[in-house]
């Protein structure tokens, strides 16, 4: 018998790391977890890209969630944390383009 519940399935996966289990949570969580990500995400393959890395996230940590307590929140709060991170990280990336764009000059022209 499948569990019912997203908590449910989750203590299933955490007990006996069942992917059937996972899937369910995946399955009834995911959509939730998207509409966020699309919130908080520069782009559609973005949101889709926090979501799955929210999954994996989950599933390396799965032992740190506290049995009984809802699982979306948790995921939730992964979610926020996987974007925070990639904001963090592409804030630290310069576009070649842009640099141009912005007036700044092509080093390897000025050598020439």
């Amino acid at each position: 018998m499948f569990p019912n519940t997203v908590e449910l399935a989750f203590a299933r996966f955490q007990a006996r790391r069942d992917p059937r289990a996972l899937a369910i949570v995946f399955d009834r969580t995911a959509g939730e977890l998207l509409r966020v990500a699309r919130h908080l995400a520069s782009s559609e393959a973005s949101a889709e890209d926090l979501v799955q890395s929210t999954f994996v996230t989950a599933i390396e940590a799965a032992d740190q969630h506290r049995r009984g307590e809802p699982v979306l929140p948790w995921l939730l709060g992964i979610l926020t944390n996987q974007a925070r991170g990639a904001r963090r990280r592409s804030r630290g990336q310069l576009d070649p383009a842009q640099v141009r764009r912005d007036g700044l000059s092509d080093v390897g022209a000025e050598v020439e």
